[in-house]
């Protein structure tokens, strides 16, 4: 018997993310208007910002968009949807780097997500933001350095 059955555990599915795993602890579930699960993951570094695959079938589940950071430089390790808007952490690898901070996606159409608003927290002191929580449609809660 192995560990995970043990503790009464069962792998289901597995997915690549299209061959860009590397994700951060950010990960988030959003169910759609229309029933669908759109498990929400962002990655721990470049190239890729954050993945959408959809888990409604948890045997199957399907990458349904992948979007890029804006440079080689930033991670987006923390993210959190809720209802149909998926804030995003952005944390660069060197102080002042821009952009850093937080960005909010609306997610309605999870195929394409469209930016709808940007915080920022660069600046000489700063690497952006680490980790957010964002759990009542109004306010976004965050770790970020002083600009």
């Amino acid at each position: 018997m192995t560990e995970t059955q043990s503790n009464n555990m069962k792998l289901l599915a597995h997915n690549t993310l299209d061959g860009f795993g590397g994700v951060g602890e950010g990960m988030s579930l959003q169910v759609t208007n229309k029933g669908r699960r759109i498990l929400w993951i962002a990655h721990e570094g470049p190239p890729k910002n954050f993945s959408g695959v959809d888990v409604t079938d948890p045997k199957n589940p399907k990458v349904v968009c992948q979007t890029e950071l804006k440079h080689q430089n930033m991670r987006s390790n923390s993210l959190e949807v809720t209802g149909d808007i998926l804030a995003v952490a952005y944390q660069v690898y060197q102080l002042g780097l821009q952009p850093a901070g937080v960005e909010l996606f609306d997610v309605s159409d999870p195929e394409n997500p469209k930016s709808i608003g940007f915080h920022d927290t660069s600046g000489p002191h700063s690497r952006g933001v680490h980790c957010l929580w964002f759990v009542d449609g109004e306010y976004v809660h965050c770790a970020s350095g002083s600009s």
